[in-house]
């Protein structure tokens, strides 16, 4: 697609791509919300990429819950940005499980409930480790 495009509008590859990417997420989000409107659920969970290139904007927004009728894309609902990879989940409660987070080129499953925030601390600045925040965790409980 993106190669198309940057043929027909003459325009460079990489706009072609940021287009086509941006647009297929949006549409993806889209078809999302409207599934869980049909579905009656009233809430989202924001689901940023655990790597290294997700930013800050997205990354401080992970795991937190909004209204259904209060999506705004790019405020609360992606795309945040182009070329933005976030996406959401309907919020049915407690988060359990596992999330895939990629470090240092390797995949790692990371609990799922913990926040890109989070994650970045333990696994990118190593600042606390996953049993500092698991003991956390548990304390909060």
């Amino acid at each position: 697609m993106s190669k198309e495009l940057s043929e027909r509008a003459k325009i460079g590859y990489n706009k072609a791509e940021t287009l086509v990417r941006t647009e297929l997420n949006h549409v993806f989000n889209r078809a999302a919300l409207d599934s869980m409107q049909s579905a009656g659920l009233d809430h989202y969970r924001f689901v940023a990429t655990f790597d290294h290139r997700t930013c800050p904007r997205c990354g401080g927004v992970d795991g937190l819950v909004f209204e259904v009728t209060e999506s705004m894309p790019g405020e609360n609902y992606p795309p945040m940005h182009p070329r933005c990879r976030c996406t959401v989940v309907p919020s049915l409660g407690e988060v359990v499980g596992k999330r895939t987070s990629k470090v240092g080129g390797k995949r790692v499953k990371v609990p799922a409930e913990m926040t890109y925030t989070e994650w970045r601390k333990v696994y990118i600045e190593k600042s606390k480790t996953l049993e500092q925040w698991e003991e956390v965790k548990e304390g909060a409980k």
